[in-house]
């Protein structure tokens, strides 16, 4: 309205002063309208309270990914009934030794499987098989003890039943970084720490140190007092007399000495252990490393009639009867035993010596993740091999050696089935393998020498 008032008047003032004389009235200008205000104005304020939203939301979101994990009491401890574990404290630890192998591993790792493997009468090594590989830490290291920390992975398998004749304890420590593990051994050995992928797990070598007898300088022999044995009492005592030739010092004359009381020997209390599955089975390696098979085995039998659920005796007992061939009592021992992977390894070895190849098949089928560990690798190569299927038993051979290159037994059975294959080029390559292999016993060490012999004269 107030446009049209305007122009009227402009009009008017037309009519009365000419057109000469016209000056136009100034309009005034029309500012943006109020609704466009209004939506640009909710516009802004939604971009901003999204992008504030958006802002604290992923702040909240990183708060809860980088938020520490509770920390696990130093003496809570994994359970397990082989060997006693107990939560170490490790503040007087030194300065950890890092090994940085893969900064892109996933958090969810963890470990599927432990275990342990006899590779010669003075090494082995224990294998701890990993989703994926993981960095680890050695916080202590020694002839006799490693302290080992795999970081940020998580324990899902329990440690094996047996640690073989170097290793006499395995302790879980609580840690809230990851899995960590104190390895001892009652004997001088050499701890090694391989990460190795394809498939992942850390294997970590354990080797006897041989003593040095050239350097070694004797002990000296000391004489040592029975200290249960009291001297008995002096009732007087005279100064002794010096020399007529040196000047005798001022002695204070002596005071009378007073008749002693019998000393009276402490009372020692005896402590009675408590007799665990696991404390039978050590006592009973520590009899076998010393030959006595017999001692060890009595041991053995007496605990089991006692303790029934004694699996861990059960599992020695059946193996000592395993290497005796005495197979009604392995038979007995195997009735009473659980149906899982440790057993049916057990029970595949058995059917094997007892030529059983296909119940021994069976007994592995039945467990396709033992596929990843070496004794069952070579338990199904064996089985292939008895049955004459040789070309399945050396593709197994070949995985087993792709774990561990110096299974000298593998190479020498490898072989055996490369000639059946007609192949003895390679067959001949396999024994010549097996014996670059330190630890091959005598026996096997021959039969590869006469083998190479035998290939070499046609």
């Amino acid at each position: 309205m107030s446009l049209v008032n305007d122009m009227l008047r402009d009009l008017d003032q037309r009519q009365r002063q000419g057109s000469e004389g016209y000056t136009p009235v100034p309009t005034r200008k029309s500012g943006p309208s109020r609704l466009f205000l209004a939506i640009a104005s909710l516009l802004v304020i939604g971009i901003v309270g999204f992008l504030l939203m958006d802002f604290l939301g992923l702040n909240k979101k990183l708060m809860t990914q980088t938020s520490p994990v509770a920390a696990v009491p130093e003496e809570s401890v994994v359970p397990h009934n082989e060997p006693t574990f107990q939560a170490v404290s490790t503040e007087s630890q030194q300065v950890p030794e890092a090994v940085n192998e893969d900064k892109s591993a996933a958090v969810a790792n963890r470990i599927s499987a432990i275990n342990w493997m006899q590779t010669g009468p003075a090494q082995g090594h224990l294998t701890f098989w990993l989703d994926q590989t993981a960095p680890y830490v050695v916080h202590a290291k020694g002839s006799k003890q490693l302290d080992i920390e795999l970081q940020s992975v998580d324990l899902a398998a329990a440690p094996p039943s047996s640690l073989g004749a170097l290793l006499n304890g395995m302790d879980i420590i609580a840690s809230d970084a990851g899995s960590r593990f104190r390895l001892s051994s009652a004997h001088d050995v050499e701890f090694k720490a391989h990460l190795k992928r394809d498939p992942a797990r850390l294997q970590i070598s354990v080797a006897q140190r041989l003593p040095d007898t050239a350097t070694t300088p004797p002990k000296a022999e000391v004489a040592i007092q029975d200290q249960d044995t009291v001297p008995p009492p002096t009732t007087s005592a005279s100064p002794p007399q010096p020399s007529p030739d040196v000047e005798a010092p001022d002695i204070a004359p002596a005071k009378p000495t007073i008749a002693a009381k019998p000393v009276e020997k402490p009372v020692q209390k005896k402590v009675q252990r408590r007799v665990t599955d696991a404390s039978v089975v050590r006592a009973a390696k520590r009899l076998l490393g010393k030959g006595q098979t017999a001692a060890a085995q009595a041991q053995l039998e007496r605990h089991v009639s006692q303790q029934p659920q004694a699996l861990q005796s059960r599992y020695l007992l059946a193996q000592i009867y395993l290497a005796q061939a005495d197979y009604s009592a392995v038979a007995q021992q195997l009735q009473h035993a659980p149906n899982n992977l440790s057993w049916a390894l057990l029970r595949a070895r058995a059917a094997l010596q007892q030529g059983q190849p296909n119940a021994a098949l069976q007994r592995l089928k039945a467990f396709p993740e033992g596929a990843a560990r070496e004794d069952y690798l070579e338990l199904f190569a064996a089985a292939q091999q008895q049955l004459g299927a040789h070309q399945q038993a050396v593709a197994h051979y070949v995985k087993l050696l792709e774990l561990n290159t110096q299974n000298g037994r593998a190479w020498l059975n490898m072989g055996v089935s490369l000639e059946h294959l007609q192949q003895p080029a390679k067959a001949r390559d396999a024994y010549q393998n097996a014996l670059k292999v330190p630890t091959l016993d005598g026996a096997a060490r021959t039969f590869a020498t006469q083998q190479l012999q035998r290939l070499a004269a046609r």
